[in-house]
């Protein structure tokens, strides 16, 4: 019997959304994706799989994913909050 996909989304693809987002990946019933502010790291993770700015020797598993669509959250079974707390009111505003 097979399980649909949950779809976990990280706000913010930074040393913990990257991290944890990477660590849920190796449960192939979820799919994970960052959400990011930072074009660079969004290309960075989805053309070769490493957060060049936060993990640079790292490298990512290929079914984690990033984007900078805000509106990508409306996917979202499960939503994880991963940004710095001084930038919560900020970023939530």
């Amino acid at each position: 019997m097979s399980h649909p996909l949950s779809r976990i989304y990280f706000i913010g693809a930074g040393a913990i959304g990257t991290s944890l987002g990477n660590a849920l990946t190796k449960n192939p019933n979820l799919q994970v994706r960052l959400l990011s502010i930072e074009e660079d790291v969004v290309r960075s993770i989805n053309e070769n799989h490493i957060n060049f700015r936060y993990f640079p020797s790292v490298p990512l598993n290929s079914h984690l994913t990033a984007t900078t669509n805000i509106d990508e959250l409306k996917k979202a079974e499960i939503i994880f909050l991963a940004i710095p707390s001084v930038e919560t009111v900020r970023y939530l505003y």
